[in-house]
């Protein structure tokens, strides 16, 4: 995210607290072998679609590059002007998008080791013990979590969400099956 940050904005100082961080996304989806699954005779007439979560040289492939927040509306778009997508690297994120807008999608296999942690059988427990908690979830989850979910979104949708629910005063138990931090964070920001 540091290498998009500094490409987007090359005049200003991007820190980087931890240079050896990764991201299983990142490393999901090696240059070399992703240049080649475009070039396959089956996907060279896709619109090549990658998520934010890639590498600056994964991204110069792409014909698009897509935030989790515009991913539904920019796959809706090109579905109505005809164009078939190639999807990567999420593969939970690339089906839930499927799902929703319908488009004829190939999907890179790569996934968040983060979001793939999530388990339907807990989430399923959680709401057992939480009948009235609303649940939100990231659409980096696998599909059967977010089946389970009152919404999917990205984080400042859930943060959205949170917020209005906040305002409103609706007393709403919530699961984030992602971080309690985001919850956190809506309540400082309101």
């Amino acid at each position: 995210m540091g290498e998009t940050a500094k490409i987007l904005s090359p005049e200003k100082t991007i820190l980087m607290p931890e240079l050896k961080a990764e991201c299983s996304l990142d490393l999901g989806c090696p240059v070399d072998e992703f240049s080649k699954f475009c070039a396959e005779d089956d996907n060279k007439d896709r619109a090549v679609v990658v998520y934010a979560n890639t590498s600056a040289a994964v991204k110069a492939c792409a014909d698009y590059v897509a935030t989790s927040s515009v991913a539904v509306d920019l796959i809706k778009y090109l579905n109505l002007m005809n164009q078939k997508i190639l999807w990567a690297p999420d593969r939970h994120l690339g089906s839930y998008v499927q799902k929703e807008t319908g488009a004829d999608m190939v999907r890179w296999q790569a996934h968040c080791i983060v979001h793939d942690e999530f388990k339907a059988s807990a989430l399923e427990n959680l709401i057992k013990q939480h009948p009235n908690a609303a649940v939100l979830v990231h659409p980096e989850s696998p599909a059967k979590v977010t089946e389970l979910a009152d919404f999917a979104g990205s984080t400042s949708q859930i943060l959205q969400k949170v917020k209005l629910c906040l305002m409103m005063n609706l007393s709403l138990q919530l699961i984030l099956v992602f971080s309690i931090k985001l919850c956190k964070r809506a309540l400082i920001s309101i």
